[in-house]
């Protein structure tokens, strides 16, 4: 972990004051005095990321373009801004805070064309990391 220290008790707990990969050993002993350790790394970074190309046909596959994150660290995560862009600079998605939304292709409720978009994505990490997204992705049909 991120200190040597030693807990005897038999559901130990631990909270890690940084984000970081730690490496965690575990040794056991049981009532005859055999021991086995158990090592696993440790890994606190919260890893976003955004598709470069969905297709909302309505196939139920890449209909949506919304970040990927594991579900697992969504308690972990806050939206801060997840915006859309068109060719003209208008913003054509913006998720007003809620992770779990995402673009369908449309605009005021018009199908937008194929093409190139632009996104920005601003997140906060339960550490105050702040994870800044922006690109471009592919519109097809």
């Amino acid at each position: 972990g991120d200190s040597l220290s030693t807990d005897f008790s038999q559901d130990p707990v631990h909270t890690y004051n940084t984000i970081d990969s730690f490496q965690v050993m575990q040794i056991v002993m049981d009532q005859f005095g055999c021991r086995d350790t158990a090592r696993q790394t440790l890994d606190l970074h919260v890893y976003v990321a955004l598709p470069n190309a969905f297709s909302p046909n309505g196939d139920r596959r890449n209909d949506l373009f919304h970040l990927l994150y594991p579900e697992e660290r969504s308690d972990a995560l806050t939206l801060l801004d997840f915006r859309v862009y068109n060719r003209y600079g208008e913003t054509v998605f913006d998720a007003q805070g809620d992770i779990d939304s995402g673009w369908d292709g449309t605009y005021k409720n018009v199908k937008q064309e194929p093409g190139v978009y632009v996104y920005y994505a601003k997140l906060r990490t339960r550490y105050n990391e702040e994870i800044i997204l922006q690109g471009n992705v592919t519109l097809l049909k």
